[in-house]
């Protein structure tokens, strides 16, 4: 048991130092964040709008040739086929999409044709879902529009309306069921067919609302929207305790057939139903369950991001929660595009960024794949040209203009252009692992797919502003909602869409007297409807008692919300009880609110200005499309008030989860501690040394591939005999903190020292930051304008010039724009230029490529100029950075410390050999590539992998080496001899992976290259491209210190971070103080846009390649990291980076120079908490205590699982380390509260 003890010890020893030493976090899934594989610099966006148009021509006229009038095209064998009993579907589907299309003559001719010949009195079984949003969608889309503007079709009569009066009627037999929850298939003719199935799926079910509540409002026939209402109510009511919903249920006894729940096949819309009717009828109830269900899918079906990488929403039990199976379906990629509707636009491009790696994963979308896009589902793996993911693309440019996204569109258009397009239109995928396509052409190809690309290229994000688009795209106006909610502006809505009211049914005249006992009514009547269903028939009598019934019903909902936010607060456990902690938590909630949706519920002259711009674009863009007066504010208030209160309802629901977790955990806790039984001596450890203080651990499955504490709790420092220790579960560990023996001791005040003398670096570092703010204002002290707001890093505030030239094969042009320089990475020396003027991009006669002098010729001030250049990514590429040395002598002081640095006499020959082998792989890699930093493309690209490799192989051996010296004994390990890790933020921006000559900059300058992903937030895909450039990246999704340290991974010589607004704003580094070997600075959104649009526009210097990456989409995404720059140009746009005199001198507000004192003030703080749990750690060692039988079960678990038992032990010490930094925590803030307590009493005693 002592030599189990023993290596245990050791190794969590190792382990402590690991964890202080490495900090560095590993590299999510190159799958990721995978782009799609278009670059944004060779898009010509009109072309591709053009491309579109030709697209749907090209599908619906082959329709019309080759299968009108039955309802799809067989695009392979050219001929028609019948789905849905014959009543030429595609047709129905696609009137809208004309309107949008600018086809009038086509839409007239299509209008006239169904109303002279179409019939829905059928002998046929139909499918209630799929034609009421196909069909009747479709006819009620364009009699809306055609409402709206009947130019677009003379003499039309209302036939489309009456056509969907009557088709829906075929309809409602499906709902005489005993839960009024209708049957998926019905007769046209007869009516619900005998021995057919009776049960339905959830969206099947509950996507009926947009279509039946519209057509309440143009007839007057409330039934429609209450029936599709009551089924609705009736699957809200049925789910659980999880607030999930399941896949299909019975119609007749209403229980649950399937209890999957997930956003994928089944349940999809049902989601999208109740956020849309909201916004298109303005009935509260039905935000009221979007918000509920939208809150309890992303608390219970984001996978954890242990599972490779990322929080898919998979399908989960909708009672368990647990997660049923590794797969994803495709349905689910509308979940982007409803966030974004929602306000949730960050959730929303995060997870978009999932599906476009997806397709560039699979070449498409197969219907399911697994979670890690490693295959296809062995069933589900084709592609029938569905519209989920360009629907998504299309409605997040819309909220954010991300050029990007347009790369993203770019590619899926290419790929279906380039590899589904056949004879007589295009052809759904088979199999997408081979290619194999299907003889069959949705009508949603038509309607959807087509179309949001369409619009993705036409400038048309202003479309959701204006309409509703149902999940079938079609598009449907909003209408003036009740409960006091109607706007003056859109009242004439509602008659304009009854004005043929006579004509949609044979009662037409007792329509129009309702429609006139309603206009009468007025305002009052809709106000007292307070809530309900659009009931155009009800008395005022019968609007008063519904009105009360509601408010009846809010206020009792009012009441147990407070009382589970009461028992919520109560249950949380973070020390924090009555009305400090409410207050407390409900102003983090509203700062929340306020962040999320700023942009939605802005409704300032400058906002309003923007929209009326936006409009105006759209009525350009689509000429034939008639915007429905008074949409545009409604739509916007209805927005914000969804954003408002779907990011609360998520915030409270994980708040609840939390607190359930913790309330589960403090169950689990209680019993486990039952179970130990310890004496009244005080505990002695193993090594005969006094128990300080004393844990207990559960060793469970923590995470995917690992172990950890599923209970772990302090538990009193007394002694445990043998024979209890042995009764104990296997499971059971015991982590007992003793004192330090000397040599420890001295080993950690040695690790201490050390952090102390980094620590010190960093402070002379921030220093000089200090002194660069101060020369900003103009001399004037920082700490003469105040303390300023706290948080604000003063870095940001260290002015640098970006100088932008666009060599577009004219001349090209020179811009200067302000930038702030990060909290990390190197400084600018004010004013400092190269000795050569002739080096300034742009400005030389080749091409704009600079020409250096030698460096040992160029000094500045009497200091010499190291130089580091040379090419990266291809020809055109060439960078050139020049740094301060810190010595005004040769490069001989340089030589000397090698030399030195060669003849010491401890260095290690293993080591020294080591050195030698990675320096031949890093010679091979710049050969390669031209010596330029980070690597190229072409076989530079081949030969960094090459030496990456051969790296990788000599870190897993130089492993095996430690973990074979840690066995020999611990002699070493305490000794604390072995030479320590180098820092995460070791750069790789250097020619042969050395740091930099300095931390101070002269300039540094090269070709402008957009990171994929944009953001930057996982490792770069396209490194090829961005080697040896400066990196332009977009703020958000994660830290800026993440940022930097993915674009110097990928080689880029500097970093350009394009903020999301006009302000520009300090970037802080990490909780460990990490560095970056290359400068990073900030733009405004308005400097970063223009930025951006010169990298993508469509006249730039291109290569000759043109955009030929919709050929090899589907090829895997984690294999572009060389060859993706092959579609963009090459130095097209040149960046140069420096601090020029004239910029110190402009100064900055004197707030900014505020938040730098204040900056300064917090950073002392946390330096002096990170030095108290050092220091906390010099008075500890850690022991584990176990049975040799749980011994023995512990790493037999770990090797029967495959598991590291390293990485085990270092989860267990990191729940011990998070306990110290918890309670440290914790101590700070009841110290502060006695402080500020003991304050307000001296001020009463003083009074």
């Amino acid at each position: 048991m002592t030599g189990c003890v023993s290596l245990l010890l050791a190794v969590a020893l190792a382990l402590v130092v690991c964890m202080v030493g490495d900090t560095s976090n590993r590299g999510w899934p190159a799958w990721r964040v995978a782009a799609a594989p278009a670059h944004a610099g060779s898009l010509n966006v009109t072309q591709l709008r053009e491309e579109s148009l030709g697209m749907f021509r090209f599908g619906y006229g082959h329709y019309m040739r080759r299968a009108f009038p039955q309802d799809e095209l067989r695009p392979i064998s050219c001929r028609g086929k019948d789905s849905q009993g014959g009543i030429a579907l595609t047709l129905i589907d696609s009137l809208d999409t004309l309107i949008v299309m600018g086809e009038q003559q086509r839409l007239q001719e299509a209008v006239r044709w169904l109303a002279a010949n179409v019939t829905f009195d059928l002998d046929a079984r139909v499918h209630v879902f799929e034609l009421t949003i196909r069909a009747v969608g479709g006819m009620l889309s364009a009699h809306m529009l055609i409402e709206q503007d009947p130019a677009l079709v003379p003499g039309y009569d209302g036939s489309l309306l009456r056509l969907a009066v009557d088709l829906t009627n075929r309809f409602m037999p499906a709902f005489d069921t005993p839960t009024g929850v209708p049957l998926s298939w019905v007769n046209l003719r007869h009516g619900q067919i005998p021995g057919d199935v009776r049960f339905t799926c959830t969206a099947c079910a509950g996507t009926l609302l947009l279509e039946f509540g519209v057509l309440s409002r143009l007839t007057g026939n409330a039934s429609y929207e209450a029936k599709a209402r009551a089924a609705v109510e009736t699957i809200f009511a049925m789910r659980s305790a999880r607030g999930l919903l399941g896949n299909t249920l019975d119609c007749d006894s209403g229980a649950w057939v399937r209890t999957d729940a997930g956003v994928g096949a089944g349940v999809d819309s049902f989601y999208e139903y109740l956020l849309k009717a909201y916004l298109a009828f303005g009935e509260p109830r039905y935000l009221d369950m979007f918000s509920e269900l939208y809150a309890a899918a992303m608390t219970n079906l984001q996978l954890d991001p242990s599972w490779n990488g990322h929080n898919w929403l998979v399908d989960v039990d909708m009672h368990g929660g647990q997660v049923l199976h590794p797969y994803v379906w495709s349905l689910g990629a509308f979940w982007p595009g409803l966030q974004v509707l929602a306000g949730q636009v960050e959730e929303g491009a995060a997870l978009h960024a999932n599906w476009t790696a997806a397709w560039a994963r699979f070449g498409w979308l197969p219907e399911m794949f697994d979670v890690g896009l490693d295959h296809a589902h062995p069933r589900e793996n084709g592609y029938p040209l569905r519209p989920e993911l360009m629907e998504s693309t299309f409605l997040l440019h819309s909220a954010t203009r991300d050029p990007s996204l347009l790369a993203v569109g770019a590619a899926l258009h290419q790929r279906l252009a380039d590899n589904n397009r056949v004879a007589c239109g295009y052809a759904s995928v088979g199999d997408v692992t081979t290619g194999q396509l299907e003889d069959t052409m949705e009508s949603f190809f038509l309607s959807e797919t087509v179309k949001y690309l369409f619009l993705l290229f036409s400038n048309a994000s202003a479309l959701v502003d204006h309409f509703v688009l149902s999940t079938e795209g079609h598009l449907l106006a909003p209408f003036p909602g009740t409960s006091g909610e109607v706007d003056r502006e859109t009242a004439s809505l509602l008659l304009n869409h009854q004005r043929h009211l006579n004509a949609s049914q044979p009662g037409g005249g007792a329509a129009e007297a309702r429609r006139q006992q309603q206009q009468q009514q007025g305002q009052q009547g809709r106000e007292q409807q307070a809530g309900g269903v659009c009931y155009w028939s009800d008395s005022p009598a019968q609007q008063q008692t519904r009105g009360r019934e509601h408010g009846q019903r809010q206020a009792q909902g009012q009441q147990e919300e407070r009382q589970q936010e009461e028992r919520q607060q109560g249950a949380s456990g973070n020390g924090g009880t009555g009305a400090g902690s409410s207050e407390r938590w409900q102003e983090a909630l509203a700062q929340q609110v306020a962040a999320k949706c700023r942009f939605l519920c802005q409704t300032d002259t400058a906002a309003s200005e923007a929209l009326a711009q936006a409009a105006q674009e759209l009525r350009s863009s689509l000429p034939l499309l008639p915007l429905p007066p008074g949409a545009l504010p409604m739509l916007r208030r209805r927005r914000c008030t969804t954003c408002r209160q779907v990011t609360a309802a998520v915030w409270q629901a994980q708040r609840a989860k939390v607190a359930a977790i913790q309330q589960v955990a403090r169950s689990k806790a209680a019993v486990a501690t039952a179970k130990i039984s310890l004496g009244k001596e005080p505990a002695m450890a193993a090594t005969g040394l006094a128990v300080k203080r004393q844990f207990l651990c559960v060793v469970e499955d923590s995470t995917k591939g690992s172990l950890g504490c599923s209970v772990f709790k302090e538990i009193p420092a007394r002694q445990i005999s043998p024979r209890r220790l042995k009764a104990l579960p296997q499971n059971y560990l015991i982590i007992q903190l003793t004192e330090p023996t000397p040599e420890m001791a001295a080993a950690a005040a040695a690790a201490l020292a050390g952090g102390a003398q980094q620590q010190q670096q960093q402070q002379q570092l921030q220093q000089q930051r200090q002194q660069g703010c101060s020369a900003a204002a103009a001399g004037a002290s920082c700490a003469a304008h105040g303390t300023g707001a706290a948080g604000h890093d003063p870095a940001g505030l260290y002015p640098v010039t970006v100088e932008m030239v666009v060599l577009d094969g004219r001349g090209g042009g020179k811009q200067q724009l302000e930038a702030l320089l990060a909290d990390f990475g190197p400084l600018f020396e004010p004013g400092c230029t190269d000795a050569d003027s002739s080096s300034s991009s742009g400005g030389s006669s080749s091409g704009g490529q600079p020409q250096a002098p030698e460096p040992e010729q160029q000094q500045w001030q009497g200091r010499r100029l190291v130089v580091r250049e040379g090419e990266g990514g291809g020809e055109g590429r060439r960078h050139r950075v020049v740094y301060l040395s810190d010595s005004a002598e040769s490069s001989g002081g340089s030589e000397q410390a090698e030399e030195e640095e060669d003849g010491d006499p401890y260095e290690d020959p293993d080591e020294l050999e080591r050195r030698e082998q990675l320096a031949a792989a890093a010679a091979t890699s710049s050969s390669g590539n031209g010596g330029g930093e980070g690597g190229g493309g072409g076989s530079g690209g081949t030969a960094q992998a090459q030496a990456g490799e051969q790296a990788q192989a000599q870190a897993q051996a130089e492993g095996e080496e430690e973990e074979e010296y840690a066995e020999e004994g611990e002699e070493e390990v305490e000794s604390g001899e072995d030479e320590e890790a180098p820092p995460p933020s070791q750069g790789q921006g250097s020619d042969t992976g050395s740091p930099p000559p300095s931390m101070v900059l002269c300039y540094a300058e090269g070709s402008a290259a957009a990171a994929q992903p944009l953001d930057a937030c996982t490792p770069l895909l396209n490194g090829g491209q961005v080697a040896g450039s400066i990196a332009v990246v977009r703020r958000g999704g994660c830290l800026f210190i993440q940022k930097a340290l993915a674009a110097q991974q990928a080689g880029a010589v500097a970093v350009v971070v394009v903020n999301t607004d006009d302000q520009l704003m300090a970037m802080g580094t990490d909780e460990h103080g990490s560095q970056t070997d290359i400068p990073a600075v900030m733009l405004s959104a308005a400097d970063g846009g223009a930025l951006l649009a010169a990298l993508v526009a469509p006249d730039a210097t291109s290569n000759g390649n043109g955009s030929s990456s919709g050929s090899n989409s589907g090829t895997s995404s984690g294999s572009s990291g060389s060859g993706d720059s092959s579609g963009s140009p090459q130095g097209s746009v040149r960046l140069r980076l420096f601090s020029s005199r004239e910029a110190v001198a402009a100064g900055v507000p004197s707030d900014r120079c505020a938040a730098a004192a204040g900056g300064g003030g917090a950073q002392a703080q946390q330096a002096q908490q990170q030095a108290q749990q050092q220091q906390q750690q010099l008075q500890h060692q850690v022991e584990l205590l176990m049975s040799p039988q749980a011994q023995a079960w512990l790493f037999s678990r770990m090797a029967a699982g495959g598991k590291d038992p390293n990485k085990a032990l270092a989860q267990i010490l990191g729940q011990l380390q998070a306990h110290f930094q918890a309670s440290t925590a914790a101590e700070a803030q009841g110290a502060e509260a006695e402080h500020a307590e003991a304050a307000e009493e001296a001020v009463e005693q003083e009074s």
